[in-house]
């Protein structure tokens, strides 16, 4: 999600909001955690990267929405705020 998130950023996730559809969203893949924005893709969904270089990811059975990824947490008392 770079250039939004960094690769390997801690972020704090609000799981309330798991299917926000214009922020980012954290998402659980067979693979590990990822950062995607939910959209669509030729009709279907997908999830997609702010990465231009990134391919949409369009199957999407064996991932699970965590929640909406709100910040990165950058050290003790400092966060960045995503929107």
């Amino acid at each position: 999600m770079a250039p939004t998130i960094p690769d390997r950023s801690i972020v704090l996730v609000d799981p309330n909001d798991a299917f926000s559809t214009h922020r980012p969203c954290a998402f659980l893949t067979p693979h590990g955690i990822i950062a995607k924005r939910r959209d669509t893709v030729r009709g279907r969904p997908a999830l997609v990267s702010d990465n231009k270089d990134v391919e949409p990811i369009t199957q999407l059975a064996d991932i699970r929405p965590l929640g909406r990824i709100y910040a990165v947490y950058l050290g003790p008392y400092s966060v960045q705020w995503v929107g």
